[in-house]
């Protein structure tokens, strides 16, 4: 079965993007030596189907930069980079308040 992930990404002059992604696709379209040092993932949310994940991806992309970035700070406070642990299932329990 397909699995998608919705992700934000956050760049180093500070603009942002949103999209969606297969997710083996997606874990394996970066590598880390060369191109993780200009962006941090900064919000993602896997969805088991291309609707919903479509439908996430707009809602996202309808918010407003500072209500986008204040909905990730919900979940991921310290803007940490979760590309590392996009494998791990319990990755955002220390993270949710």
């Amino acid at each position: 079965m397909k699995e998608y992930i919705v992700y934000v990404k956050l760049f180093n002059d500070k603009k942002n993007a949103v999209g969606k992604m297969l997710t083996h696709r997606f874990i394996t379209s970066y590598k880390p030596e060369t191109n993780g040092e200009n962006w941090k993932l900064i919000y993602f949310e896997f969805k088991s189907t291309i609707r919903s994940a479509q439908a996430k991806e707009k809602k996202l992309r309808l918010l407003k930069k500072n209500i986008l970035m204040d909905f990730v700070r919900r979940s991921n406070p310290e803007l940490l980079d979760l590309k590392y642990t996009i494998n791990s299932s319990n990755i955002l329990e220390e993270l949710i308040y």
